[in-house]
């Protein structure tokens, strides 16, 4: 069974390269950049929204002619993938949340989402980076991963950037979508998240029909690189479980 990763805010497929190292189903993993993003940088009009983001992954499902495939998301992924699974359930044997979640922004987040806005703005993309990716580590990360993702994070521009950040304070609550959803759910939590706490994900994994979760416990916000086996192994697992809970179901 196929299974497709979509990476996260300021990222791109290359996010995971690390982790499938470790994978023994790497060649049915498919890995795609967001509208805005890494090698789709310039159709960041294609990003000002969950569901826009949605339409343009079907696009490059459409192109790739994949059939009942599983969609997992980091993050902002995350965020599309749900998006995805409401408008287009068929196309689906299942969905992941990776360090991700169905609830939609905080008031206060939304409004934190609009400085943030004027930051880029006015300080632009890099500077942003350098602000960003340290928080989204745990302390005890090594710098030179934190430097090399914030090196992986220069093809993400201004208006790319920008674009995504609407879109995630824009994005509805989608928490009775995973309430009601009849398929194998995967959540994966970091230990040390501070951006999404385990506890939050944890408990939208409770409300789920089929739901398959795990905790990085070395690992904040960015466990394909904190914890890259551990990381594949659980992915791994998840497209062994998909496939037997798809021929069960037929």
């Amino acid at each position: 069974m196929k299974l497709l990763l979509l990476h996260g805010f300021c990222e791109d497929h290359r996010i995971w390269d690390e982790m499938l190292t470790h994978s023994e189903y790497k060649s049915e993993i498919i890995c795609i950049d967001l509208p805005g993003f890494g090698n789709h940088a310039s159709y960041y009009k294609e990003a000002t929204s969950v569901e826009k983001m949605a339409d343009f992954i079907k696009g490059q499902i459409t192109k790739l002619e994949l059939e009942k495939f599983l969609l997992v998301g980091h993050s902002l992924g995350g965020y599309v993938t749900l998006a995805y699974a409401e408008k287009f359930p068929n196309d689906l044997a299942g969905i992941g949340l990776f360090h991700s979640t169905a609830a939609a922004d905080s008031e206060e987040r939304k409004e934190a989402r609009l400085k943030t806005i004027e930051f880029v703005k006015t300080n632009g993309a890099e500077a942003y980076h350098r602000v960003l990716i340290p928080n989204l580590f745990r302390i005890e990360t090594r710098h030179d991963l934190i430097n090399q993702t914030i090196a992986l994070a220069r093809l993400a521009k201004s208006d790319g950037i920008i674009a995504a950040l609407e879109a995630m304070r824009n994005r509805p609550d989608r928490t009775q979508l995973l309430h009601e959803y009849q398929k194998p759910v995967l959540f994966v939590a970091g230990e040390k998240d501070a951006l999404i706490p385990k506890s939050q994900i944890m408990q939208q994994a409770a409300s789920c029909e089929i739901a398959m979760t795990r905790v990085l416990e070395h690992s904040a916000h960015m466990g394909q690189l904190e914890e890259p086996k551990e990381s594949a192994a659980i992915i791994d697992y998840f497209i062994e479980f998909s496939e037997h809970f798809s021929l069960a179901s037929s």
